[in-house]
């Protein structure tokens, strides 16, 4: 039986530099780097994902948006009082989850409107199918995933049987940095850990966005 620890990325920027860390970012990733050199893991393998995901989120928010906006005043009022309360960069709204994060999140997954982009379903296959690039892994075989907080949560409700409903509800509770392990034997994954984060001993280190 091989392993697989998903490890979610540091603290990000603000919304607009979501693909780089911050301070507290870099710090958080160097404890569980300074964590995993103690536990000593043999990893088979590093992997990292290499999709912009700024750009993506982005995407997402520009085509759904002004069909939200035209279907509800209210999402409207509270998406235009977003961006501007975006331009400002040392606003603690570019770490917090939004009303209309939940809206436009909750449109894509129900497949509400046409999607340009990527929709949900292709997306949850995805990242699922990349289970055939762990086959060859070899009993006793560790492998880390560096992606973010989405992925990680997809993985973990496919292992439970849980719907998609319960997976925004996975990842909106994971923390930064957080280390999710599971088993993994002829495709059939089970979930070992869930959102461990020992390498995070102060209280002010733990952080969601």
């Amino acid at each position: 039986m091989s392993s697989l620890y998903l490890i979610r990325h540091g603290q990000a920027g603000t919304r607009w530099n979501y693909d780089a860390l911050s301070d507290l970012g870099h710090q958080q990733a160097s404890l569980l780097g300074q964590y995993l050199a103690a536990q000593k893991i043999p990893f088979k393998a590093l992997i990292a994902g290499c999709l912009n995901r700024q750009q993506q989120t982005a995407a997402v928010f520009s085509e759904f948006a002004p069909l939200l906006s035209e279907a509800d005043p209210r999402f409207k009022q509270d998406y235009q009082e977003l961006l501007r309360t975006l331009e400002n960069e040392d606003s603690p709204i570019h770490r917090a989850w939004t009303e209309c994060d939940t809206q436009a999140m909750r449109a894509w997954m129900e497949g509400r409107y046409p999607c340009r982009t990527e929709s949900w379903a292709a997306f949850c296959r995805r990242v699922l199918n990349r289970r055939a690039s762990l086959q060859a892994c070899q009993p006793g075989d560790a492998v880390a995933v560096f992606t973010s907080a989405c992925p990680i949560a997809i993985w973990a409700a496919s292992a439970l049987g849980l719907s998609d409903g319960l997976i925004v509800r996975l990842a909106g509770v994971m923390y930064n940095s957080a280390v999710t392990t599971l088993r993994l034997r002829d495709d059939d994954p089970m979930l070992f850990t869930f959102n461990g984060v020992p390498h995070l001993n102060e209280p002010h280190l733990r952080t969601f966005r």
